[in-house]
């Protein structure tokens, strides 16, 4: 049937979509903030949003020095180029480097195509070259080569796989990482600030969800609070929001073999998220405290944050043991069972 897969295998497939997913979030902050180094004109370049937006992606690593003067577009510079060709966790280029160990570990389980996406990437030396001098318009086309070309990958994914255990697990993880960053993003592009609607942090974060055209069709209207969270948070019809990805992780989940009738306990944790989002109001979301914070938008942000690194684990612990059972196995010891 071809539903035989080693737990090695989905291990392996599952990082392989994550860190997919991770070196395009990375490379979309990048874009974002070079963009608006290298275009004039732009009313929501905002320094301090973008610092606080870097050091979001920095802050995994060693810790940063503070700087000694407010943030200004030399810092956000500097920052810049950490993360594109800084040997650090969740940098850019250590995403693209666990990017091809993975691939090349299921090189059997996907497409000559996708793989010779993914190899190109890996074998570009412009990814490892950092460019003496500031950022430049090269850079920036890179960066928008880089995007079409994983986004080319996930093409190729969605078409040219069955819907086995092996596209199964690569799904899970890219939800799964999509999630997780979008809602760091919201919490520290909308609950950290006092004002979202008017140092550029909305819009920042349409763009970054991908969801900026998407958001000028339906509400026709400049950014707001209310609108951005409903498209990006709450809308289970949006690809790129959270609520789409806690549902096809739901699905995914329901299908995945278990030792016995219930859902498992990955599963529970997923619902107690999904349950949360579905239930959050959008008015309530948007009320901020004597504080001036929007207490409930952050609580369920930091649900969110906490959970789906919880929710990794456990997926790693029901079915990434290594023990070189195939996955269907499962459920064919749970059928035969009285």
């Amino acid at each position: 049937t071809g539903r035989d897969l080693l737990s090695r295998t989905a291990d392996n497939l599952f990082w392989l979509r994550r860190y997919a997913e991770r070196a395009e979030g990375t490379m979309r902050v990048l874009r974002s903030a070079m963009s608006r180094f290298l275009e004039d004109g732009r009313p929501d370049s905002n320094p301090a949003v973008l610092d606080r937006l870097l050091r979001l992606q920095l802050e995994r690593g060693p810790q940063l020095p503070a700087p000694a003067a407010p943030p200004g577009w030399r810092v956000v510079e500097e920052l810049v180029g950490l993360l594109m060709y800084g040997q650090r966790p969740y940098g850019l280029r250590d995403s693209l480097d666990q990017l091809h160990r993975t691939a090349t570990l299921v090189r059997d389980q996907i497409s000559h195509d996708a793989w010779r996406m993914l190899n190109a990437l890996h074998v570009d030396r412009r990814w490892r070259q950092p460019k003496s001098g500031a950022l430049a318009w090269p850079l920036l086309e890179l960066l928008d080569e880089g995007i079409r070309a994983l986004n080319a990958f996930s093409g190729t994914e969605a078409e040219n796989m069955t819907r086995n255990y092996a596209w199964r697990f690569l799904e899970i993880g890219r939800r799964i990482e999509r999630a997780w960053q979008l809602a760091e993003l919201l919490r520290e592009l909308v609950c950290d600030t006092a004002e979202p609607e008017h140092d550029g942090s909305l819009r920042l974060l349409l763009e970054l969800g991908d969801s900026f055209m998407t958001y000028r069709s339906r509400y026709l209207m400049t950014p707001l609070t209310a609108p951005v969270l409903d498209l990006l948070l709450l809308d289970e019809t949006n690809p790129r929001g959270i609520a789409w990805q806690l549902a096809q992780l739901d699905a995914h989940l329901a299908l995945l073999p278990s030792d016995g009738p219930h859902r498992g306990p990955g599963h529970r944790q997923l619902l107690h998220m999904l349950t949360a989002v579905r239930l959050a109001e959008i008015e309530e979301l948007c009320d901020r405290d004597a504080d001036d914070r929007p207490a409930l938008l952050e609580r369920l942000l930091v649900q969110l944050v906490d959970g789906l690194p919880q929710l990794s684990d456990t997926i790693g612990r029901s079915y990434f043991a290594h023990a070189e059972t195939p996955i269907a196995t499962l459920v064919m010891r749970r059928r035969d069972e009285p």
